[in-house]
């Protein structure tokens, strides 16, 4: 009676945590019953749904073109125009994110696992700074550019390792390479192009950022082949240096001088923060 009682309360406590019983039991003649304690090592494949946030960064290094009748090098007439040009801006925006992950564990102790994963994902998500004085101008004219900042997909493959905080719960850490795919437009107003003399008055470039992320996060076993999971990352991409030209045609010309083009030389760091939910479905045995 007593093993009896011992079971029923198993049940009792198992159907109130939505988790299987973990361990051995032994029915009323003694015989065992078959062990429910989980098995992690397998390859796995899930869906996650969450945020992406993309923190960028813009500084200009230099610009030079064509004021007050003469050509300025690097920021002299832009410094103390009024309003002043503006030489940084950030770019910092939240964008719904889904994505498709997979991998393999190695269940390698009783409480550790080890593992590798990859994940693609998707979110549309842009910045735009509309009237960020991106060129000069002329003194006293408010500035009539902009700049956006577009990121969609991000990947990455990493390495994991985790603590089985019960059979059924995981907490890990995570970290390995990341990309991210980006689309970076800037827009010369008539006034900072001079009206169909600087072209083309929109530049468009796509980039594909390579860096480094790292996070953590915790999964439970809800049955023997399916994984719930809560993760977050970070990844750093660095900076990268970009020149954008608009060719003055013709030159020389009154609106020209002698120069050539319009250049802007400024720097763009990437970062993002990722937090997501998954299920993943894992192919193996269950013990």
């Amino acid at each position: 009676m007593t093993k009896i009682r011992l079971l029923a309360l198993a049940a009792v406590v198992a159907g109130t945590a939505n988790l299987p019983v973990f361990g051995y039991a032994e029915d009323i003649s003694g015989r065992a019953l078959a062990s429910a304690t989980p098995n992690w090592t397998g390859l796995y494949i899930g869906a996650a749904f969450g945020g992406r946030r993309t923190d960028s960064d813009i500084s200009l290094i230099a610009i030079d073109e064509v004021s007050l009748g003469g050509v300025q090098h690097d920021l002299p007439i832009c410094t103390t125009n009024i309003p002043p040009c503006g030489t940084q801006a950030s770019f910092d925006k939240t964008a719904f994110r889904s994505a498709v992950y997979g991998g393999y564990n190695w269940q390698f102790a009783e409480r550790w696992l080890g593992g590798i994963e990859g994940d693609w994902g998707w979110a549309n998500n842009s910045s735009t700074e509309d009237g960020f004085k991106y060129f000069q101008a002329n003194p006293g004219v408010l500035p009539d550019s902009s700049y956006t900042i577009r990121s969609n997909w991000d990947a990455s493959a990493r390495a994991r390792i985790g603590f089985l905080a019960t059979p059924s719960v995981l907490v890990f850490v995570t970290g390995g390479v990341s990309w991210l795919h980006t689309e970076i437009t800037s827009d010369c107003g008539p006034i900072s192009c001079f009206t169909d003399t600087y072209k083309p008055t929109e530049l468009t470039r796509s980039t594909t950022w390579s860096g480094w992320t790292v996070g953590g996060g915790i999964e439970a076993m809800l049955t023997a082949n399916w994984i719930v999971r809560a993760e977050y990352r970070y990844a750093d991409y660095g900076s990268k240096s970009f020149l954008d030209s608009r060719a003055c045609s013709p030159t020389p010309s009154p609106s020209c001088g002698n120069q050539t083009s319009l250049d802007i030389a400024y720097n763009l760091s990437m970062k993002t923060h990722t937090a997501t939910i998954g299920l993943a479905y894992r192919f193996g045995p269950s013990r």
